[in-house]
Order: structure tokens, then C-alpha cells, then sequence
């Protein structure tokens, strides 16, 4: 279990393909759990399901070594960060501006996407952990976000949303780090219930009217009302039938806030 006084390791780079990837090398020649991965720039960002995550310099890209109690619980991770991610933007934004998860990976500002998160296991042999890669637009210049605005949930920066401010990259770091390790202790300690809460807590589309589209297994479109996350991390969606659906793949593309 991470220590309260625990000193994560970490690395910077200039640049990098992914923090992801420099992250798995330092982890298969034994870097302890903890580990942390920053650069000002990935040549190579991934985000879910191998898109692309565009990632010029001005944005914050981190990736974190974690092994969880029970490995089969890895995919409680990202959920973890989301709300690590939420808490550190709400504590460096100004109260005017709402920060809220989305389903599954993603958090938004003012219902704009300002971060993703990319979790990927790591391990062989019954001993896996999780390498999460965040990324978020810091200072990132909205010119650099054009080709993302027409999209469902256009991209934004905290800079584009404050005039172009510059936030100091490192203050973000060292409060996510605080925010992240905090958490994970008290997941350690309690499990996926309290982060479960948190999580729906700091969710603005629970209880709101959603579309979610390439369903599996059939790729179908599914419209219902959000009614929070399942103990696995599933959406749990109301659309008027008996019982609830549980939807643990597909692409959340509208809201009706």
C-alpha cells in the first residue's frame, strides 16, 4: 500500500511517442508502483480504442504506474483518475466554471472536453497493474484544438477558457499528484464503493436524457436517461423498460443537459 509520505518517482521529457509507452519501458526493467511518466509533448498520443490523441506542446500528458489489491480490478483505475483529474481542475479553475466527468474516459468544462484518460494493463502471470495515461489541455493554444471543434463535446484549454492565461504546469502537477495518491490510498483501504460515489457525484449527466452509440455486441444506438455507473464501471441507462441496461462499451455523444 502507498505510505502517506510516499515520494513517487518521476521522470520528465521534452518529448516523447507516449507516456504510456516510455512508461511500460521503465516498468519492465522494474519500476516500482508509483511511477510517474511527464512530457511536454507526445509525438505518437494515444487516446480510447486507438484513436488519436493530439498532443502539442501547452497540454499536460502523465502517465502513472499503479497495481491495484486485486488485479482483476484494474478498469477501477481510470475511474479513480477521472475523479483525481476533476478535483485538480476545480481546485486551479475559478468556481464559475462547471468540471464534470463523462463517461467513460473523458472530463469536461463548461460541457467542452478538457482531458482524457488512457488506462492499459500491464504485467503477466497473474501480477498486473495498470499504466494510466492523462491528458489535459492546459495551455494548450485553441488554434491547435480547430480541428476538434466540431465534433460532440468540442475541445477546449483551461488558457482558451481564461483569456489566455497561462496556468503553471507544475502547480497542476504537484496538485494532481496530491489528489491521485490520496485517492488511491483510500481506494486501497475501502475499495471501489467510496470512488464509485465520488464518481457519479461529480458526473453532471446522472439523471439527464443521453445517447450513446456503438452499443456492443451489435453497434446498435441506445437513447435513455444516465442513472450512474454499475460496480464494474458500466453505464447504467433507463430507456422505460423493466430493468436497467448495463453498458460497458460504446461512445457517449450527446446530452441533453
Amino acid at each position: 500500500m502507498i505510505p502517506v509520505n510516499f515520494e513517487p518517482q518521476l521522470y520528465r521529457f521534452e518529448a516523447v511517442s507516449s507516456t504510456n509507452d516510455k512508461l511500460r519501458e521503465l516498468a519492465l526493467k522494474g519500476a516500482p508502483e508509483g511511477t510517474l511518466v511527464f512530457a511536454k509533448k507526445q509525438t505518437h498520443g494515444r487516446g480510447r480504442l486507438g484513436r488519436q490523441w493530439h498532443s502539442p506542446v501547452g497540454g499536460f500528458y502523465l502517465s502513472v504506474l499503479l497495481y491495484p489489491l486485486t488485479p482483476k480490478r484494474i478498469t477501477d483505475l481510470p475511474f479513480l483518475a477521472g475523479v483525481a483529474i476533476v478535483q485538480t481542475l476545480s481546485q486551479i479553475l475559478p468556481k464559475v466554471f462547471d468540471v464534470s466527468l463523462k463517461w467513460p474516459n473523458d472530463i469536461l468544462v463548461n460541457r467542452k472536453k478538457i482531458a482524457g484518460i488512457l488506462s492499459e494493463a500491464f504485467g503477466e502471470n497473474e501480477f498486473y497493474g495498470g499504466i494510466i495515461g492523462i491528458g489535459i489541455n492546459i495551455n494548450t493554444p485553441l488554434k491547435e484544438l480547430e480541428d476538434f471543434q466540431e465534433k460532440p463535446f468540442q475541445a477546449t484549454s483551461i488558457s482558451a477558457l481564461m483569456d489566455g492565461e497561462q496556468v503553471d504546469m507544475d502547480e497542476v502537477l504537484n496538485i494532481f499528484q496530491a489528489k491521485l495518491f490520496n485517492l488511491y490510498r483510500f481506494y486501497q483501504e475501502k475499495g471501489f464503493a467510496p470512488i464509485h460515489a465520488l464518481w457519479e457525484k461529480n458526473c453532471a449527466m446522472v439523471g439527464k436524457k443521453v445517447e450513446i452509440q456503438g452499443v456492443e455486441p451489435h453497434k446498435t444506438n441506445i437513447t435513455g436517461t444516465l442513472w450512474g455507473i454499475s460496480e464494474r464501471g458500466g453505464l447504467m441507462i433507463d430507456t422505460g423498460g423493466a430493468e436497467r441496461l448495463e453498458i460497458l462499451s460504446g461512445d457517449l455523444t450527446c446530452c441533453w443537459f
